[in-house]
């Protein structure tokens, strides 16, 4: 009897690990849509799993600057406890050697199936546009390799400017990044950085 309750255990455990993967292995899907006029960023960013869709706006300048004025009425409220910083960068430290194999896996858990870039650029020397130009058009020139990409950088001699839109479609592939992220947390200096970090903002 007991030994059958421990394989029934172990097998619903099994069977909820299998369950756990398939759902995981289904992608997440993540559209992103930007425009930038002026000192006014707008878009729109659209996040797809398991047949679930959350749609966000992205705020105006008007609705950044309300959300700035209660974040610093906030703020006033309930401020980090800075004295506890210096334990936090050095756990920091200490967790940096597990943090590149979970950014590893992330980029190849990463499909982009659209990437579409327009800038136009102005710094207001045209000496200094042309250089920077000059670094775009040749990171321009890698990325359009791809048939999924297209970055376009137009330069402005005459003026300060930073316009353009973004397009870019993302597929992300959620259980090689969960199985890196958990393999992370089971060391002690992660754990530590989290209880750390944790501790700072609650004051």
């Amino acid at each position: 009897m007991t030994y059958f309750f421990y394989y029934s255990l172990a097998a619903i455990g099994i069977i909820i690990l299998i369950a756990l993967a398939a759902v995981l292995l289904i992608p997440l899907h993540v559209s992103l849509q930007l425009l930038r006029q002026g000192s006014i960023t707008s878009g729109n960013l659209r996040i797809s799993w398991l047949g679930l869709t959350f749609r966000r706006k992205i705020p105006s300048g008007e609705k950044k600057r309300k959300q700035k004025e209660e974040g610093e009425e906030e703020e006033k409220e309930k401020r980090p406890d800075l004295s506890r910083l210096p334990e936090t960068v050095s756990r920091l430290v200490e967790s940096l050697p597990y943090f590149p194999s979970v950014f590893r896996t992330f980029i190849r858990s990463l499909t982009v199936e659209r990437f579409s870039a327009d800038v136009e650029l102005g710094l207001g020397s045209p000496v200094e546009t042309a250089v920077v130009s000059g670094y775009l058009w040749s990171l321009a020139s890698l990325v359009n390799i791809s048939p999924k990409a297209d970055l376009t950088v137009k330069p402005n001699f005459q003026e300060e400017q930073l316009e353009g839109s973004l397009v870019t479609d993302l597929k992300i592939r959620l259980l090689w990044i969960a199985v890196a992220l958990v393999k992370a947390v089971t060391k002690k200096p992660v754990r530590q950085l989290f209880t750390s970090k944790r501790r700072m903002r609650s004051g």
